[in-house]
C-alpha cells in the first residue's frame, strides 16, 4: 500500500533576521545603533562569516529592524532577509563568548 500522505513541517518557533553585506563592526554598531532608538531589544548571535550574521528578538522587533535597515540606517546599509529557524536565537553571547552580555 502506498505511504500516507505527507504532513506539512510544523511552523518555525522563532525568526531571525541575516544581515549581510556588512563587515563584523558595521553589523555591531547598526544593532546598537537600531536598540537604542527604538527601544527594541535585538541582539547580534550568530557570524556566519566576515559579511554575514544573524539577529535575535521579538519577530515584530526584527521586522521593523529589517525596515529600519532599507529606509532610515546611514549607508552602507545591509541587505537583511527574514529567516525561520527551528530554535530561537536568543542568547546575546554567542559573538562574545558570555550569555547574558551585550553585543
Amino acid at each position: 500500500s502506498p505511504p500516507p500522505p505527507s504532513s506539512p513541517p510544523p511552523p518555525p518557533s522563532s525568526y531571525a533576521l541575516a544581515l549581510t553585506k556588512v563587515d563584523e563592526r558595521r553589523a555591531r554598531a547598526l544593532v546598537r545603533e537600531y536598540a537604542a532608538s527604538s527601544g527594541d531589544h535585538v541582539s547580534l548571535v550568530v557570524a556566519n562569516g566576515s559579511e554575514a550574521f544573524l539577529v535575535a528578538g521579538d519577530p515584530s522587533a526584527l521586522r521593523r529592524l529589517q525596515t529600519w535597515c532599507g529606509e532610515a540606517c546611514r549607508p552602507p546599509r545591509p541587505a537583511t532577509r527574514l529567516l525561520p529557524v527551528s530554535a530561537p536565537y536568543h542568547c546575546e553571547s554567542l559573538l562574545s563568548g558570555a550569555c547574558g552580555a551585550a553585543v
